[in-house]
C-alpha cells in the first residue's frame, strides 16, 4: 500500500460518520511488499487500514444473489430454450452451477451453447458460467432428449463469495412430433434419393436407415436450420456404406453424421458395423425418425421411435440414348439441367461450332456421377463411362476418340428429380471433329473384358452399353433457287425470306440483301435466330425496289459464309425461297446404332412452354423467328426427352 509504512498495519472498524467517525480495532496485518490481503469473512461495513499515521479506507459490501427460472417447465428436446435468470448487487462475476441428479456431462449439456459457458468440472458436477458475457445475467440452457424428465433444484454459488442461490425447474417429457413425409421412397440402387422429415416443437432429430434384416444401419442428424418445420435431405445410396459422407442437406437446413449409441453402451452387433463389401442392393430399408440416437441392438429398436417409413431400392437400368443440339457456347455456361432443357433441339447432325448434347436414360447413375467432376463419368474408374469416336474408320485404321475435358464438355443432372437421366453437353469448337464424318456416342456400365466387375451392380465380364451415332457437318444454309439458279423475293412491304440451315435453333444469322446497280442500288441486312428446326424467316421492305432487280444474298454466322447466292425482285409472293420449316419425326423401332424419335402429345400439370417471337430489327428490313423460341419449356422439355424413342440396350 503506496503510502503506508507496511510494519505496522493494522485493521480498524470505522464507526459513525462525518468528524463524528471513530474506529475499533480488528486485527493486525501483514504485508507482502506493497500488497496487504485481508480476509473479508465475517466482515461488513467500513474499514480502515492505517500505520498510525496514514489510512486507507474501505467498504465490505455483501453480494446478494437471486436465482429464477424463466419458465416453470420445459419439455426435452423443446424448441424453447428457457433461461437461468440472477439477480444481483454485482456486475461480472462467475458462478458455480450444480443440480442433484445431473452429472457433469449433463450440465454440459445444458448450458454449452450459452455464451456464458465457460468450463466443466468433472470431479465436482458442476459448471462455471459467467455473467460478464453477452447474455449478462440472463443465461441460456438447452435441456435436450438426453435429461431425464423429473424436478431438478439447480444450486447457484459465486466462485469469490459466500453469495449463493438455488432455482427449480421441473422438465417433461417431449410431446415432439417427428414425422416422415411419405410412408413410402422408391428409388434405384445408386441413385440419389430426396426425403423429407416435418418436425413439430423441436428443431432437431435423427433418421435410422435399414436395421438388422438388411445387415445396414446408418443414422443421421437432420437440423432445421430455418425453423420451418420441414427438413429436407438426399441419400446417396451409392456411396452409402463408404467414406464418403452419404447424407446432404437440401436448401437451408443441416444434416451431420451421427454416431448411433447402443443402450448397453456396447459395439453395434457385428453385422451394423458399417463393415460391407459392397455397395448397398436392392430390397426395403426401414426408416425410423427419432428424438435421440440411441439404439436397442438386442431388439433392433429405435429408442424413442417417433415414425417410420420405406426405402424401396429396386433394380437399376440402362436404358438409352439420344442426340439433341443447342446453338454454339460454352459446355458449362447452363446454370443447370432446367436451363439446358429450355435451350435443345433433337438432331442426329450437329453444325461444327454448335453444342452436341447427348441425353442417357440410365437409373442408378446420379449418385455416381458428379457435374463438378468429369472424371467420375469419363474415366471409367467408378464402372461406368462415356466415349466419343468415329463410327466408321475404315479398313485397317483405328477409330479416332473424341479427347473430352472440362474445356469442352459438362455434364448435367439433376439428382432428385427425373435422376434417371444425365445429359452430356460438348462445345464442339474445341473438339477435333471432321466435317461430314459420322460419330458414335456410347455410354457403358462395367466391363466385359474384366474378369471382374468395376461396379457391383453389373456381373463379372458383363456391361449394359448403348450407343448413337450423330454427323457433324460444316454450318451451311440450303436456299431454294428457280431455274435461273436465283432466290425470288416478292416486291412487298412484308417480303418473307425463309431457308434451312443445319445449326440448331436459337443460332444467330445475319441475312445480307445487297445491290450495286446504277439505277437500283440497295443494302438490307437483317440478324434473326434459327427456330428449333434450324429455319431461318425473317421479312424485308422491298416495296420501292423495281421488279427484275438482281442482288446478292448472302447468309452469314458466327462470322463464317453459310451461302452465297443470286437473287431476284419479282411480284407477288414468293415462288422460291421457302423452306419446309418443320422436321418430319416419324415414330419406329430403333436398332444398335440408329435413333428414331417420337414427340410425346401429352399434357402436364404444370405451367406449359411460352410461346414468344423475336423483336423486328430496326432499320432497312423486320426480323422475326418461327413463331416459337427454340427447345421446350421446362416441364413439356422433360417429357419430350424422357419420350424419345431409344436405342436397343446390348447386355453381353
Amino acid at each position: 500500500m503506496s503510502g503506508l509504512d507496511t510494519d505496522s498495519l493494522t485493521l480498524r472498524k470505522v464507526t459513525g460518520s462525518g468528524t463524528d467517525e471513530d474506529t475499533s480495532f480488528v486485527r493486525q496485518l501483514s504485508a507482502d511488499g506493497n500488497t496487504v490481503d485481508i480476509d473479508t469473512e465475517n466482515l461488513e461495513g467500513r474499514y480502515r487500514v492505517t500505520d498510525g499515521s496514514n489510512n486507507v479506507d474501505f467498504e465490505v459490501a455483501v453480494q446478494t444473489l437471486q436465482a429464477n427460472w424463466s419458465e416453470d417447465t420445459v419439455n426435452q428436446g423443446s424448441n424453447d430454450q428457457p433461461e437461468l435468470e440472477l439477480e444481483s448487487n454485482r456486475n461480472g462475476y462467475l458462478v458455480n452451477v450444480s443440480a442433484d441428479n445431473l452429472d457433469a456431462d449433463e450440465l454440459e449439456m445444458i448450458f454449452e451453447d450459452s455464451a456464458a459457458y465457460v468450463s466443466t468440472d468433472e470431479d465436482e458436477d458442476l459448471v462455471t458460467l459467467n455473467t460478464s458475457s453477452s447474455e449478462g445475467e440472463d443465461i441460456q440452457a438447452n435441456f435436450t432428449d438426453d435429461i431425464d424428465a423429473g424436478d431438478y433444484e439447480f444450486d447457484v454459488e459465486v466462485t469469490d463469495t459466500t453469495a449463493s442461490d438455488s432455482a427449480s425447474i421441473e422438465v417433461t417429457e417431449t410431446d415432439a412430433d417427428v414425422n416422415f413425409a411419405q410412408s413410402v421412397y422408391s428409388e434405384q440402387v445408386g441413385d440419389v434419393v430426396e426425403m423429407s422429415v416435418e418436425m413439430e416443437d423441436r428443431d432437431e432429430a435423427y433418421v435410422f436407415i435399414g436395421g438388422d434384416d438388411v445387415n445396414y444401419l446408418e443414422a443421421v442428424k437432420v437440423i432445421d436450420d430455418n425453423e420451418d418445420g420441414v427438413v429436407n435431405f438426399t441419400f446417396n445410396t451409392y456411396t452409402a456404406n463408404t467414406d464418403e459422407m452419404a447424407f446432404e442437406a437440401v436448401g437451408d437446413d443441416e444434416v451431420e453424421a451421427a454416431d448411433i449409441d447402443t443402450e448397453s453402451g456396447d459395439a453395434l452387433p457385428e453385422n451394423l458395423d458399417g463393415n460391407l463389401s459392397s455397395r448397398l442392393e436392392t430390397g426395403d430399408y426401414d426408416l425410423r425418425s427419432s428424438t435421440s440416437n440411441d439404439y436397442n441392438a438386442a431388439d433392433d429398436e429405435v429408442v424413442d421411435e417417433q415414425d417410420v417409413a420405406t426405402l424401396d431400392l429396386g433394380e437399376r437400368n440402362t436404358s438409352g440414348i439420344a442426340t439433341w443440339t443447342a446453338a454454339s457456347g460454352n459446355a458449362g455456361e447452363f446454370e443447370d439441367t432446367e436451363e439446358l432443357l429450355q435451350n435443345v433441339n433433337q438432331s442426329n447432325t450437329v453444325a461444327i461450332g454448335d453444342r452436341l448434347v447427348v441425353q442417357v436414360n440410365a437409373s442408378g447413375t446420379s449418385g455416381i456421377i458428379d457435374e463438378d467432376n468429369l472424371d467420375t463419368l469419363l474415366s471409367g474408374d467408378e464402372g461406368i463411362s462415356f466415349t466419343i469416336e468415329e463410327a466408321d474408320a475404315g479398313a485397317n485404321a483405328d477409330a479416332a476418340s473424341l479427347t473430352l475435358d472440362g474445356s469442352n464438355t459438362a455434364v448435367y443432372q439433376n439428382e432428385t428429380s427425373n435422376n434417371d437421366q444425365f445429359f452430356v453437353v460438348v462445345d464442339t469448337r474445341n473438339v477435333d471433329v471432321e466435317d461430314d464424318t459420322e460419330y458414335e456416342a456410347t455410354f457403358t456400365v462395367g466391363d466385359e473384358d474384366n474378369s471382374t466387375s468395376p461396379i457391383d451392380y453389373v456381373d463379372d465380364e458383363e456391361e449394359e452399353s448403348v450407343s448413337t451415332t450423330f454427323t457433324a457437318a460444316e454450318p451451311d444454309a440450303t436456299l431454294d433457287l428457280n431455274d435461273d439458279d436465283q432466290f425470288e423475293v416478292a416486291q412487298s412491304q412484308n417480303a418473307q425470306v425463309e431457308f434451312d440451315t443445319n445449326l440448331a435453333g436459337g443460332s444467330e444469322v445475319s441475312v445480307r440483301l445487297r445491290s450495286s446497280a446504277s439505277n437500283n442500288a440497295f443494302l438490307l441486312s437483317n440478324t434473326v435466330e434459327t427456330d428449333g428446326n434450324g429455319t431461318v424467316s425473317t421479312t424485308f421492305d422491298t416495296s420501292d425496289i423495281e421488279v427484275g432487280t438482281e442482288f446478292d444474298m448472302i447468309v452469314r454466322a458466327s462470322g463464317d459464309e453459310l451461302a452465297s447466292e443470286d437473287g431476284i425482285i419479282v411480284e407477288g409472293s414468293n415462288m422460291t425461297g421457302t423452306g419446309e420449316g418443320t422436321m418430319s419425326e416419324t415414330p419406329g423401332t430403333g436398332t444398335e446404332g440408329e435413333m428414331t424419335t417420337e414427340m410425346p402429345t401429352g399434357t402436364s400439370s404444370e405451367e406449359s412452354p411460352t410461346e414468344g417471337s423475336a423483336t423486328p430489327s430496326e432499320g432497312t428490313g423486320t426480323g422475326s423467328t418461327d413463331g416459337g423460341t427454340p427447345g421446350f419449356g421446362v416441364v413439356v422439355a422433360v417429357t419430350a426427352l424422357l419420350a424419345a424413342a431409344l436405342l436397343a440396350v446390348r447386355r453381353d
